[in-house]
């Protein structure tokens, strides 16, 4: 699990974290988690964002 120090994503924005470009800080940024779920994608792992607790879980099978 990561622990984001971000401030709290809106759930009105939360389906597009893991969209490439996408980001709440602005223009040329939101690479980062695209690149991360494609490469889980390719390992057959997943990451799913808990607004709850501000957290990523990543699960990457054996």
């Amino acid at each position: 699990m990561v622990v984001d120090s971000a401030p709290l994503i809106s759930q009105k924005v939360t389906h597009r974290i893991f969209d490439n470009g996408f980001s709440t800080k602005g223009d040329n940024r939101g690479y980062g988690l695209a690149l991360v779920k494609q490469t889980l994608k390719g390992y057959k792992g997943e990451i799913v964002y808990d607004p709850d607790i501000k957290a990523f879980n990543v699960t990457i099978p054996k």
